[in-house]
Order: structure tokens, then C-alpha cells, then sequence
């Protein structure tokens, strides 16, 4: 079957077996009333919102040459993690990291053994000033 412009929104591919859908108008004189309003103050918020902190990492040991940055941007991705990774002009690692405290604290732990092959002798962690939210994590 073909759809063509024209065809109705509530339209069904033909293997389905469900019902047609339509949307639903929603009545403005009854979203403004109090009522509804209250219950939608009534709603259950969340307790707490994770506060997304930034800090500036600077890895010292055999850090380049082994995949420290592959691992970095792999542990960045599982902990929701932001940021960049780079190698140094002097054989260091800077990672520049941004997420929920928690995360953070976990994947500090994990740069801080980093993979096979590599030698953390020291992590350099500095607090600094979240820029505007950054979506992913990249290699430089």
C-alpha cells in the first residue's frame, strides 16, 4: 500500500490490527480552570536534580601511545560524561570533563587506573567554571 499526500492522519498500514489513531483536541477553557491547574502543581517533581560540575584532568605516567584516550572517550560514554580528551606537547593527557558529580567521581577512578599497557603515576584534578553544556565527548 501506498500513502500519497491527501491520505488521512489516522490512516493504518495494513498488517496492523490496531484501531486507527486520531489526535485528541484538548479543551482550553479546561486546562485554564483552577482545577486543572492544580493538578498539575499536584504532579510528583523529582527530589533532586543532579548538578553537572566540570573539571580539568591532567594524566602523568605512560599515558600516550597506549590508548589512553580511546579508553577515556569509552568511559566518558558510559558514565554520561562530556567533554574532550588530548594528548600534550610534554607526553601528558588533558581530559576536560562535565557531568553529575556522581559520574564524575567514577570516571576520575577509572582514568586513574587507565588501560593495559598504560602507567598512571599521577592525576591533576581542578574544579573549574561549566561552560554551556556540551552533548558528547571527542578526541583532539
Amino acid at each position: 500500500m501506498s500513502i500519497s499526500v491527501g491520505d488521512p492522519v489516522s490512516s493504518t498500514f495494513p498488517e496492523s490490527k490496531e484501531q486507527p489513531f486520531s489526535y485528541s483536541r484538548v479543551d482550553t477553557k479546561k486546562a485554564l480552570t483552577p482545577r486543572f491547574r492544580e493538578g498539575l502543581n499536584n504532579a510528583p517533581r523529582p527530589t533532586s536534580c543532579p548538578m553537572r560540575i566540570a573539571r580539568r584532568f591532567l594524566i602523568t605516567g605512560r599515558v600516550q601511545g597506549v590508548g589512553f584516550r580511546y579508553f577515556t572517550q569509552r568511559a566518558a560514554s558510559q558514565h554520561g560524561i562530556a567533554g574532550w580528551v588530548r594528548n600534550t606537547a610534554d607526553g601528558r593527557v588533558e581530559i576536560d570533563a562535565e557531568g553529575d558529580a556522581e559520574a564524575l567521581r567514577q570516571f576520575e577512578r577509572e582514568i586513574s587506573v587507565g588501560p593495559a599497557g598504560a602507567r598512571v603515576d599521577h592525576v591533576d584534578s581542578l574544579e573549574v567554571t561549566a561552560g554551556p553544556a556540551k552533548s558528547s565527548f571527542v578526541i583532539r
